[in-house]
């Protein structure tokens, strides 16, 4: 349990995906709602922790059509330093309703409770994508968190 208390406070994964005013440059926002598969936290040493999560991803967008009802998994690992500051990166494959996918990859940002994510990767009208922006959880429900994201869309 304390590695997913963990995971809701580093407002990870999601994933994927920042409570925050859309700014000039973001023209695209949405939701991911993600409900938790796997969780194991491993103390490697006195306050040094080594977190993996796997989850179900679903996104939602009004205004970014693509990728509006997109589902995958997400994977995340999270490094707690023995200070307590804490250290996140993974990656996410979703795929839409004619088997295009895309992979997104994120890591935590220093100051921050949120994540920065950008496409890596894409298949079919997901090729040559170049999206990019920021993303923090909003809302933890148990196994199930929904996070708010915001970028630029391309």
């Amino acid at each position: 349990m304390r590695a997913y208390q963990l995971l809701q406070a580093a407002s990870v994964v999601g994933g994927t995906l920042m409570t925050c005013s859309v700014s000039l440059a973001d023209n695209c926002s949405g939701h991911d709602v993600l409900v938790n598969r796997f969780t194991e936290a491993t103390e490697v040493a006195n306050g040094h922790t080594l977190t993996t999560m796997i989850d179900y991803s679903v996104v939602t967008s009004d205004d970014y059509r693509i990728v509006d009802a997109t589902t995958g998994e997400c994977a995340a690992t999270m490094l707690t330093f023995p200070d307590g500051n804490t250290k996140v990166s993974g990656h996410c494959v979703r795929r839409d309703k004619d088997g295009d996918s895309y992979s997104v990859e994120f890591s935590s940002v220093p100051g921050t409770a949120g994540t920065a994510w950008k496409v890596i990767a894409g298949t079919g009208k997901f090729t040559g994508n170049a999206s990019s922006g920021r993303a923090q959880s909003v809302v933890h429900d148990g196994k199930i968190i929904l996070v708010k994201w915001t970028g630029t869309c391309k």
